[in-house]
């Protein structure tokens, strides 16, 4: 069945029949790593128990932007692909709550007891570790647990998810990526490989003139972009408005290497952000403008270089 994405908690009767048998679990799952795929494994698992709802609960924006006041910077998905990730992992139901000043103003009592108990008729509640919530940040994962169980239902705080002996977290993957670029180790993180997504646009032709055709795509603002460097990977080009998948690489993707800077050696005036491709398949001579692109990034292979000229620069490549 395909997953139902809803806002603000409104509408959850149409879906929800029976009582106290949805299997949730709440975060913000940017980028849907391997931490939060852990949780959903436990979901997934509950919910084979109680033969209800599968609910993933997020919130837009982030509740520490909205505290804070200020813009916290891309993020490794859109609210978008966050949707995709969660239907493409078998979720029934994605709820994103506006986090407001209303919202904000709800203790942790009434947040589990009337949205998640009553509201989504959860009869199994996931969370991280460090998952706090309501007004007073007094509801956690010890209160969670003691009050669940108070009221019959069933909780878990899954153990958290290493990788070279250090917790995941998408603070630390967003961080790598724009610091190194290391995609091997992001891509460990991530558990699915990085992507990059939009339209081909038409760039400048500069890459044909140099005998290397590049497909520029037209990324999103809020997408976030690994430090500029070459990398190696995958492409996926569709017909719009398909878009690609999130979790894995779909079976007509094509090699490519990747460049992400601002092309030092060839940019005349003020430099311009590029995000291109040169797909490295012979039988790629059709117009790919206008088509959505899913670029994923496999391994980084140099950073970017200021050449002397363009005969170096072609050399290089």
């Amino acid at each position: 069945t395909q997953m139902q994405l809803i806002h603000n908690f409104q509408g959850l009767s149409d879906h929800l029949k029976d009582a106290r048998q949805s299997s949730v679990t709440i975060g913000n799952f940017d980028g849907f790593h391997r931490g939060h795929q852990a949780l959903w494994q436990h979901v997934l698992r509950g919910q084979k128990k109680l033969q209800g709802c599968r609910i993933g609960i997020t919130f837009d924006p982030h509740p520490r932007q909205f505290f804070e006041k200020e813009d916290q910077g891309p993020s490794l998905f859109t609210t978008d692909q966050k949707a995709r990730a969660f239907a493409e992992a078998n979720c029934d139901l994605m709820i994103v709550q506006d986090f407001n000043e209303e919202f904000a103003a709800v203790d942790s009592k009434t947040f589990l007891e009337h949205y998640l108990l009553e509201l989504c008729q959860a009869g199994f509640i996931v969370v991280g570790r460090d998952f706090r919530f309501g007004s007073d940040r007094s509801g956690d994962c010890h209160y969670l647990k003691q009050r669940c169980e108070q009221l019959g239902v069933m909780a878990a705080t899954p153990e958290d998810v290493d990788f070279d002996n250090t917790r995941i977290s998408s603070s630390r993957i967003r961080a790598l990526l724009t610091d190194s670029g290391d995609m091997t180790a992001v891509n460990a993180m991530l558990g699915h490989p990085f992507l990059l997504e939009g339209t081909i646009v038409k760039g400048d032709q500069l890459g044909r003139k140099l005998g290397f055709p590049t497909a520029n795509l037209a990324t999103l603002p809020q997408q976030l972009l690994p430090a500029f460097g070459v990398y190696a990977g995958q492409v996926w080009v569709g017909e719009s408005p398909a878009k690609p998948s999130i979790l894995s690489l779909p079976k007509d993707c094509l090699p490519a290497v990747f460049n992400i800077g601002q092309r030092p050696t060839i940019a005349t005036g003020e430099m311009q952000l590029r995000v291109e491709a040169h797909i490295l398949h012979k039988n790629i001579s059709e117009p790919l403008y206008g088509r959505s692109a899913g670029f994923y990034l496999q391994q980084r292979l140099r950073p970017e270089i200021k050449f002397a000229d363009t005969d170096a620069l072609r050399h290089q490549i």
